[in-house]
């Protein structure tokens, strides 16, 4: 697998975290910041994982979990995703613009740090108690979201008061980031946690899609990240016993289901009305327009009537839709022609009789039935 990213790209730190811990190998190919990698999106975006020649992830969310999954076996794979989910939705939209602010322009705009506040407070409060986002596993997703995190609590872009704030959420970050897989990737990164090194990505690379969160969300995330206790309370399901001739009932259809069973109607034509049978025609009318069949009556009147009766051949229920407009048709240009001719009538006749067949909407023996009554 090869990545390709510019330099200072934080969104990389995902994946080349992900396989440091994974021990994986992975080809490396800093590109210009505008580069376009793959041909086929509509604008630039990186970093882009090549897992194949050609084969192209430009998710950095995506392309940790594949390398992460290496050697990283989830626990709680439902609980990943919606903390994945939420990383590229909800945080990340609201970090990028106040990287921006603060490493570009030079500035810190108070209502992005009150944008960022809320999604820490958030963390701080889904961290209490445990060790990790989903449990006590490491996962992408605590990858995710540190990556995410590394910039607004370094250096100069660090956000003001943060530390005592959010503590829970302090220790868990830095927890992370004493770990050797966490510090050698930041350290190559951003030497000496200096992040005014992202300036030149952040300022060409496309910010992401801002998603407004709502209660349903943050109840998502909750409701995934404690099911696994949720299911240890559950009590056990309670025990359903049969009766003994639901048993001997379950028996006899196991054993002699089959011949049991009646046997297939043998579609016998002309179809006919049999006594003491229900016996139903379905009709169904081809409306013209100009003498012309409209695709519309075709296939929301004839062709849903035609596979309803298909679906229903043993029961005995006929399809007759007869091509009253194709007759009238006919003899309209019998008519025009000099008269009621049955030349003329036999000649437009076949005309769309060879149309319909064609297009398989008749069975022969209908319509020459029609054929002959109209005669």
């Amino acid at each position: 697998m090869k990545l390709y990213t510019d330099a200072g790209n934080f969104q990389a730190l995902k994946i080349f975290i992900s396989a440091e811990i994974a021990k994986e190998k992975l080809e490396f190919q800093e590109v210009k910041h505008e580069a376009w990698v793959v041909p086929y999106m509509s604008s630039h975006k990186l970093p882009v994982l090549e897992v194949y020649p050609e084969k192209f992830i430009f998710s950095s969310n995506a392309a940790a979990r594949l390398i992460l999954a290496r050697s990283v076996t989830e626990e709680n794979p439902s609980a990943v995703d919606q903390w994945l989910d939420w990383e590229s939705a909800c945080l990340l939209p609201a970090v990028f613009p106040y990287l921006q602010s603060v490493i570009v322009q030079g500035k810190m705009d108070e209502s992005l740090v009150q944008g960022i506040q809320k999604f820490l407070a958030f963390l701080d409060g889904e961290l209490k108690g445990k060790e990790m986002l989903t449990g006590s596993q490491l996962t992408v997703a605590d990858v995710a979201v540190w990556s995410t995190l590394f910039p607004v609590f370094m250096g100069k872009s660090a956000l003001p008061g943060y530390q005592s704030h959010f503590p829970i959420l302090l220790t868990w970050f830095t927890k992370l980031a004493n770990q050797g897989e966490f510090d050698r990737v930041s350290q190559a990164m951003c030497k000496g946690g200096d992040t005014s090194y992202l300036k030149g990505s952040l300022t060409i690379q496309p910010a992401p899609l801002r998603v407004a969160e709502t209660a349903n969300q943050k109840e998502a995330v909750q409701k995934q990240t404690s099911k696994a206790k949720e299911d240890t309370t559950q009590a056990a399901p309670e025990k359903i016993v049969a009766s003994p001739e639901e048993i001997e009932a379950a028996t006899l259809a196991w054993l002699k289901g089959k011949k049991l069973c009646p046997e297939p109607l043998k579609r016998v034509h002309p179809v006919l009305p049999e006594k003491g049978r229900r016996n139903i025609l379905i009709t169904s009318a081809l409306p013209y327009v100009n003498n012309v069949p409209h695709l519309g009556n075709i296939i929301g009147c004839v062709l849903s009537a035609d596979v309803f009766s298909r679906f229903s051949e043993g029961k005995n229920w006929l399809l007759d839709w007869r091509m009253r407009a194709g007759w009238l048709a006919g003899w309209l240009a019998g008519w025009r022609a000099g008269g009621i001719s049955f030349y003329y009538y036999d000649y437009y006749y076949y005309y769309y009789y060879y149309f319909y067949d064609y297009f398989d909407y008749l069975t022969y023996h209908y319509y020459y039935y029609y054929y002959y009554y109209y005669y």
